[in-house]
């Protein structure tokens, strides 16, 4: 039998010989055809194989030539309309850098050829809040980020002309309060959408998530709007998993947010895990009970503005978690 050293230095690095524990926290991919880039928290890399053979990529770097440095947080998508990547990191100082290529520019420079933006919170609101969970999808003609503005979330809105150009680029933003974990949806199109859990108070006093918010903004649009979504409430004790190396999910009750949200048609779905009981259930037994942590689904009629149905993933033997959609793209 031939023992694999794990690493966690990426070059050169193929599928079966990363340290996954080292470098498969808080990841997220994009690919064109055969160039990869391929990112996780204190980190990055590119293939041109296809994800066969990895390249490290100086993510580090991007931060320190604004005087930055890379925290993490990061998130990258294709984006086919205009033949780019466009990949946002969090700086140590909570700001934000977008880093844009080509597939070809990724390819023939060796991943070093990125043009970037520096987005500081600064610039937002008071001057004194923070960045942090960004969150990154594309429309028709915007790029759009959802980040957290402590203790307010905001998307931001950017031309993808203006992008493309090199030019002045004007940013502009939305505040969304009451939410908190703002997701940006996939798929897009020609409006903006983005959703987060709410809590809402039962009669007898009690809140529990049980409500999902949604935020719309028309291309070209000054204005956003945004609906409610009532959903059946989700389960938020009872979030570890014991497993012989120690308690796999040590955070997972902070992980009940919305993690995957995209447009299909006229339906929005949205997706996140749930626990195993709610905070002080019902007397009557009649809140849901599950044996590990599993995830939702919800299915929203962008017409009628209502839950469509909900959909659960779960299993007896097994935890579900880090529910996400990937970006679509038409061929």
């Amino acid at each position: 039998m031939t023992t694999i050293d794990k690493i966690t230095d990426l070059t050169a690095a193929t599928v079966e010989s990363v340290d996954w524990d080292a470098n498969g926290w808080e990841t997220s991919a994009a690919n064109c055809a055969n160039v990869v880039i391929y990112t996780y928290n204190a980190g990055a890399a590119y293939s041109i194989y296809g994800g066969d053979t990895f390249h490290v990529i100086g993510a580090n770097g991007l931060c320190a030539a604004h005087g930055k440095a890379l925290a993490g947080d990061q998130v990258v998508i294709f984006i086919p309309s205009i033949n780019q990547f466009a990949w946002v990191l969090l700086t140590t100082d909570q700001s934000l850098v977008l880093a844009m290529a080509t597939p070809t520019e990724v390819q023939e420079s060796l991943g070093t050829t990125w043009v970037t933006l520096l987005i500081t919170p600064s610039n937002f609101e008071d001057g004194t809040q923070l960045f942090d969970r960004p969150t990154i999808s594309a429309g028709h003609n915007h790029l759009y980020i959802a980040v957290d503005l402590s203790p307010t979330p905001i998307f931001i809105s950017l031309s993808l002309a203006e992008l493309v150009s090199g030019g002045s680029i004007n940013i502009f933003y939305y505040l969304t309060d009451g939410v908190w974990w703002l997701r940006a949806a996939q798929n897009t199109g020609s409006t903006g959408y983005f959703a987060a859990l709410t809590y809402v108070a039962a009669p007898d006093g009690q809140q529990y998530i049980s409500n999902m918010r949604v935020f719309w903004l028309p291309e070209g649009a000054n204005q956003c709007a945004y609906f409610d979504v009532p959903i059946a409430s989700v389960p938020t004790e009872g979030g570890t998993v014991s497993t012989p190396q120690g308690d796999w999910l040590s955070n997972g009750k902070g992980s009940l947010q919305v993690l995957g949200l995209t447009v299909s048609g006229n339906e929005l779905w949205a997706a996140w895990w749930g626990n195993l009981t709610l905070l002080n259930p019902p007397p009557d037994g009649s809140g849901p009970n599950f044996p590990y942590p599993h995830i939702e689904i919800a299915v929203v009629d962008l017409e009628t503005r209502q839950l469509k149905t909900q959909y659960y993933i779960w299993s007896s033997d097994f935890a579900f978690v880090f529910s996400g959609f990937g970006h679509q793209r038409k061929r």
